[in-house]
């Protein structure tokens, strides 16, 4: 039986080279939310938090309360949690009820507040927008994504094949750039150009599509077309390390391929019929009989066309393969085997962000590529974490909806503990913050918490409590009592003793 790829790659130019300086760095990664904050790092919650304050004394003045980086990471981590349970699309009336909202919101901030933050959360100085925005339309978000898209190189070392293709953000509000992609689910929203790691999904390098008139002012793109020049710019970190590109007949050229092959780059991809470098009998419209193959070599070069199902036939180019070789068992070629493993990179990326999305309904789209930066975080993280802590036992699904919620609720942690020690709360507030506070306090801090073994038998006397009101019997009853619930610490009565007070019951229940 012939064997697939990687057999029938030519030797001489194909050669997996990866620099030895470019290692992952993950040594430090000990729990999900230290992946994350390698995407989401202390220099990108500084940006925000300073335009932030800035944008909040510009609109309310001295009203405005300063925000800090530990409100602006529980505000993330808050989001990560609702998108992981799929609350986004929750309005802020039902995510803050006790009944059905998020527990872990309520208890890292009022409704107020949050909505606030989600009003006034900025990523540059809108005083010197104007200017800024003359030379860049993406201005407004600019400099957070240059941060995030440094991030993404740093840690992660490609594999051998890489994928090219779009994602589009869903939105719909006013925006110069805006695109309308009818085959795309969304159909209306902001492109990206992504260039990801075939195996793992994981992004690697992308750029926003900012309309025709900003992109063409590029010399690379006048002369190569915008197609071929977005490759280029996508694989540029990877040029001489004889690592294959795989794209769908937007990208797929001749010229383009022979390029990437004096860069040491091979190159598989579908081609449309009406490309001129195609001859007569590959751009002709008659079928060729079902399951058969047609090649066409040039040089370095390798067309096929193969009849997969009437009437259609696919035509692909390729720089990897030089023999014709097909499976025996399934009648395709190699390439298009090799096409169909690795041509889903971007998409599989584009499907797990908005599977467990953090985008709330917004008329901003600075708001939305901020969001969509978290969620591609997220996957990221999760690749780095799966690295070097490998999960069989667990559906791919589950795990990252246990991995994003774990992160927003780490992240939320310092912020909800902060907050417990106001004295204005309301009492259904604080007894919802200490049993959020319980359930997700750190491994550490518990394992810190616990005394030695000889302080444990010399704190096992009972110890003298202070009487105290009981907190789920009305003020106007004052019953005091000593005794406290197991759960949360709160003084209860005789009436309200099972084994958790009622709030707590039901919190666990």
């Amino acid at each position: 039986m012939t064997k697939p790829f990687p057999d029938t790659r030519t030797p001489s130019k194909n050669i997996l080279k990866i620099s030895k300086n470019k290692t992952p760095v993950t040594n430090h990664v000990t729990l999900p939310n230290d992946a994350f904050h390698l995407f989401v790092d202390d220099n990108m919650i500084q940006k925000i938090v300073h335009y932030t304050n800035i944008e909040g004394k510009r609109e309310k003045g001295k009203e405005w309360q300063d925000t800090d980086s530990t409100e602006i990471q529980s505000f993330i981590g808050c989001l990560l949690h609702t998108g992981a349970l799929h609350q986004n699309d929750l309005s802020l009336e039902m995510l803050f009820s006790p009944v059905d909202g998020n527990s872990l919101v309520r208890a890292a901030f009022g409704l107020r507040r949050f909505s606030s933050l989600l009003n006034h959360l900025r990523f540059d100085d809108k005083a010197t927008r104007s200017a800024r925005r003359a030379r860049d339309v993406f201005a407004p978000i600019r400099e957070l994504w240059d941060l995030f898209h440094t991030n993404l190189g740093k840690h992660y070392v490609a594999g051998q094949n890489i994928t090219v293709d779009e994602q589009l953000v869903p939105f719909r509000g006013r925006c110069s750039f805006i695109q309308y992609m009818p085959s795309k689910p969304d159909k209306y929203g902001l492109k990206f150009f992504w260039a990801s790691d075939a195996a793992s999904n994981y992004p690697l390098r992308g750029f926003p599509y900012l309309e025709k008139e900003a992109t063409s002012a590029r010399p690379a793109e006048r002369t190569m077309g915008i197609a071929a020049s977005t490759v280029e710019r996508l694989t540029q970190d990877v040029k001489g390390t004889g690592r294959n590109i795989t794209c769908d007949n937007y990208f797929t050229d001749l010229k383009l391929a022979e390029s990437l092959a004096k860069q040491k780059l091979t190159m598989i991809g579908t081609v449309k019929r009406n490309k001129t470098f195609l001859p007569v009998d590959f751009q002709a419209k008659k079928a060729l009989p079902l399951g058969e193959s047609k090649f066409l070599f040039r040089h370095e070069t390798t067309l096929v066309s193969f009849q997969s199902k009437r009437p259609k036939n696919v035509i692909l180019l390729s720089t990897t393969h030089q023999k014709p070789e097909i499976c025996p068992e399934t009648t395709k070629p190699d390439i298009v085997l090799h096409y169909n493993k690795t041509k889903g990179g971007v998409d599989a990326m584009d499907q797990m962000a908005h599977a467990f999305t953090t985008k709330r309904k917004t008329k901003r789209w600075p708001l939305v590529v901020f969001f969509n930066i978290l969620d591609l975080s997220s996957i990221a993280a999760r690749v780095i974490f799966q690295l070097k802590y490998p999960v069989d036992k667990l559906s791919h699904e589950d795990c990252r909806q246990r991995f994003n919620a774990d992160v927003g609720r780490s992240m939320a942690y310092a912020h909800i503990v902060r907050r417990s020690s106001v004295p204005t709360l309301q009492k259904e507030v604080k007894v919802n913050i200490s049993v959020v506070i319980k359930s997700i306090k750190p491994v550490s801090e518990q394992m810190a918490a616990k005394p030695p073994k000889r302080a444990r038998v010399e704190e096992s006397a009972p110890s003298a409590k202070k009487q105290k009101r009981c907190a789920l019997c009305p003020a106007k009853r004052d019953r005091k009592t000593k005794s406290t619930c197991s759960s949360c610490d709160c003084h209860i009565c005789q009436e309200h003793t099972v084994l958790f007070c009622q709030n707590c019951h039901a919190a666990t229940s």
